[in-house]
């Protein structure tokens, strides 16, 4: 810009000074060189040059190597205390209930103000009750599953009933409201499907109707939260049982010989309450009892209730025939045994008898109650022995579990008794064999075909029957099975 701005102002000169000249002469020499201008003014800053486009993207480096684990961290601060939990107390008979679930209780369903009366139901359940003795699920290995029902009953003119699904499944399992299930127990109302207005049959409910309401929801929330088992039950068949219907619960005791007004109101222990549903007579020595002797009687009468030691002990049990003394317990026989059952398999192998009876707890000269250091083996450890064989099954399964002071309060209950007027000699158990070495010397081994299928029982020689197993006559100076081994069976001692 600063040349060509010198050169502009040169070619006006020129052209002014050829308009005033004549000819031209002839060139002149060239004149000295002039001294240089002054140098020109800056230019002023050119415009700003256009973007360039952008060139083309560069190729993907290689991925370079992991880094090394970087150094953990500080701990972080501690997070806020949770809230604690409720403090529960409970009784002892409730603690012993949870120690004892075969199955793990759902507690966090339970509020509060309840696990006293979960604890206390599965005590009930699982240390007295034996409920899963009849309502366990059979499975060909393993145990049953707890309480999912299912276990056939047969009945008289061939029915059958089935052991109900107890547990909280929602298909399958008990569907019957709180008080639904206590107006069961305690009138043997039937709620299936199908038998409404009908009588349950098999079901000792009969044992359970003059417990304590308490207990008996207790027990109804204690099935509520055990694990669910889905297993269908088929309908039952009862056939002409099928005619009986609930009985109302009466306002006093009068199954036993005294009829005798049922406690309201506070009982610890159940004490009043065991008082009153004992069958036979109170000792004549009761009155002038202390507290404590008085409150271990009528607690042992009410465990010996709801442990349905009648029904098992007392042959027969109660008068089962519809009529004025229907459901009536024998007292006359009470707890003098007789009662004949037949080893399942499994059992007889365990205990080594296929036949075996109930035993005679009160006769005075033939009952089996000797020290209380001897009712506990046999009540909890099964150590009752003969010929080097166990007869005390199934007692640790029904009372192994208990607290020692309810078993305490068992073994006074029963020794304190009057002697009922029968006193029963029960034979011994008959031993189950293969072959012949598995009996004792002297005796064979006879195979038959049982109620469980073929077996074999061990005959020994004799001279009469009081020398034979449960079930079996002095025949040609050998011991052997009626010709009518069932209604043996059926009828007992």
């Amino acid at each position: 810009m600063g040349k060509l701005a010198k050169f502009t102002i040169s070619a006006s000169c020129a052209l002014t000074l050829a308009a005033c000249a004549g000819d031209a002469g002839p060139a002149g020499e060239a004149g000295p060189k002039g001294d240089p201008g002054a140098k020109g003014a800056d230019g002023s800053d050119g415009d700003d040059g256009r973007d360039g486009t952008q060139g083309a993207a560069g190729a993907d480096g290689a991925q370079g190597p992991a880094g090394s684990d970087g150094a953990s961290g500080p701990q972080g601060p501690a997070g806020p205390a949770g809230t604690p939990g409720p403090i529960v107390l409970l009784s002892v008979e409730a603690k012993q209930g949870f120690d004892i679930s075969p199955v793990q209780i759902n507690t966090s369903s339970i509020a509060p103000q309840d696990f006293e009366k979960v604890g206390r139901g599965s005590y009930l359940v699982n240390a007295i009750g034996d409920c899963n003795g009849c309502h366990g699920t059979p499975q060909q290995a393993g145990p049953p599953l707890f309480l999912g029902g299912g276990n056939p009953f047969g009945l008289p003119g061939g029915g059958v009933v089935y052991a109900r699904n107890l547990s909280p499944d929602a298909a399958t399992g008990l569907k019957l409201t709180e008080d639904e299930f206590v107006t069961a127990l305690q009138t043997g109302a039937d709620f299936k499907t199908g038998h409404s207005g009908e009588m349950l049959i098999v079901m000792p409910w009969f044992n359970y109707r003059f417990l304590d309401e308490s207990d008996l929801r207790s027990i109804y929330a204690y099935l509520r939260v055990i694990p669910p088992i889905a297993n269908p039950i088929p309908d039952d068949a009862k056939g002409a049982f099928g005619a009986l219907g609930p009985i109302p619960l009466p306002a006093m005791f009068d199954e036993g010989d005294v009829v005798r007004d049922l406690p309201s109101g506070r009982d610890p222990g159940n004490v009043q309450r065991g008082l009153a549903i004992s069958p036979l007579a109170h000792p004549a020595e009761l009155p002038a009892w202390g507290a404590r002797e008085v409150a271990m009687y009528g607690r042992g009468s009410y465990l010996v209730t709801m442990g349905s030691c009648n029904d098992c002990h007392t042959n027969p049990m109660r008068d089962l025939v519809p009529g004025p003394t229907f459901l009536k317990i024998n007292t006359a026989a009470y707890l003098t045994g007789g009662a004949v059952f037949e080893a399942p398999p499994g059992i007889d192998r365990l205990t080594g008898y296929n036949r075996a009876a109930s035993q005679n707890l009160l006769g005075a000269e033939n009952g089996h109650l000797s020290s209380f250091e001897a009712f506990l083996a046999v009540a909890t450890r099964g150590e009752l022995m003969h010929e080097n064989r166990m007869v005390a099954w199934p007692m640790p399964d029904v009372l192994g579990n208990l607290t020692i002071d309810d078993l305490e309060a068992i073994y006074f209950y029963l020794t304190r008794l009057p002697t009922p007027a029968g006193d029963k000699v029960i034979p011994g158990p008959v031993y189950r064999c293969d072959t012949t070495a598995d009996c004792a010397t002297g005796s064979t081994c006879f195979n038959y075909t049982g109620p469980y299928g073929p077996t074999g029982e061990c005959q020994s020689s004799c001279t009469t029957d009081a020398d034979c197993g449960v079930c079996q006559t002095c025949s040609a100076g050998t011991c052997a099975q009626p010709t009518d081994l069932a209604a043996c069976v059926g009828a007992g001692i």
